[in-house]
């Protein structure tokens, strides 16, 4: 989920800083904000139900609450990828998509087509993870595919999971 985050701020903040060159560096500080964060996101939702739309909507959400707001710098990125950004999400107004929209026109941010080819991916992974899952076939399959997740509910249950790991780790 750090590399979906990173794809997601490196589209929306060179748009809105006018920085078009800038690109997230992941530093050993950047990561420690952004695994925390997938951490509070971990404890408040099923992990099959955050993907590349929600990081997506989540992070204009967050980044439209701070334009009209006056600071001494620039939005920073744990003040996106916060606890305190996440509660804000979780409490937000039911017209958040509207607010959302009004503030991709007004900056010319696109939502990029690879979160919805991802979308279409993470459909295809877990039907082909079912093909056979548990069995030797499977485990080939899987491994040809690179479809093994440490997050995915059918990887952590499939008997291969350990050798999946470690295959993952070459």
């Amino acid at each position: 989920m750090v590399y979906l985050i990173k794809d997601c701020y490196d589209i929306i903040y060179p748009k809105v800083s006018q920085s078009i060159d800038f690109e997230l560096k992941l530093t050993e500080r950047i990561r420690t904000i952004l695994k925390n964060f997938t951490n509070l996101v971990d404890k408040r939702y099923d992990k099959d139900s955050i993907g590349p739309e929600w990081i997506w909507e989540y992070t204009i959400f967050q980044f439209a609450y701070y334009d009209k707001m006056k600071t001494a710098r620039d939005v920073q990125i744990n003040w996106i990828y916060g606890k305190k950004a996440l509660d804000r999400w979780v409490n937000r107004e039911k017209d958040y998509a509207y607010y959302n929209s009004q503030y991709q026109i007004k900056y010319n941010i696109a939502k990029p087509v690879e979160i919805e080819r991802i979308e279409g991916e993470k459909e295809f992974n877990s039907r082909e993870r079912s093909r056979f899952y548990g069995t030797d076939e499977g485990y080939f399959h899987c491994y040809v595919l690179s479809l093994f997740s440490e997050f995915n509910k059918q990887c952590i249950k499939c008997k291969f999971n350990e050798e999946c790991k470690d295959d993952k780790s070459i």
